[in-house]
């Protein structure tokens, strides 16, 4: 099984114009994971550029969601890296962790507004927890929100 492990601003990489992206192959026998740089991914349209990258997530239907501090805040490609799409303009203010559930529903943290959203997989919001910009350690509260985790029921 191979995985989109990690996305490198353009500032990090090795040309001012491409991205460079990092392979990962699952452990072998000698139980060593393999990180590969993989040049070219992603292609994105003239029309985008890839932000700060903060989280990305693969589907069931091997779409890799990216999701960046830049708008718009998320992007989708396949596996190869060709751009499928992007959503989330004005919804995001500081979008930081990302996941997929067994529904294919994302879940993304904004330590900016102090929220968990849940997306279908075109951008959809479905569900919103925590107080919209009201941090706190109630029980309908979050403070600054990094990642969500989903139950193996759901």
């Amino acid at each position: 099984m191979v995985a989109i492990a990690a996305i490198v601003a353009a500032n990090n990489s090795t040309s001012a114009d491409e991205p460079q992206t990092i392979k990962y192959t699952k452990p072998g026998a000698d139980g060593i994971p393999d990180y590969q740089p993989v040049a070219g991914w992603p292609r994105l349209p003239d029309t985008l550029q890839l932000g700060p990258v903060s989280a990305v997530a693969i589907d069931s239907a091997d779409q890799v969601y990216v999701l960046q501090r830049a708008n718009p805040p998320v992007l989708v490609f396949d596996l190869d890296g060709g751009f499928l799409r992007s959503w989330g303009e004005g919804t995001l203010r500081n979008p930081h962790g990302l996941r997929t559930d067994h529904d294919d529903h994302l879940w993304i943290t904004d330590t900016g507004r102090h929220v968990v959203m849940k997306f279908d997989a075109h951008g959809k919001l479905l569900m919103t927890l925590g107080r919209e910009s009201q941090p706190g350690d109630g029980p309908d509260q979050f403070n600054k929100p990094t990642d969500a985790a989903i139950a193996p029921s759901g």
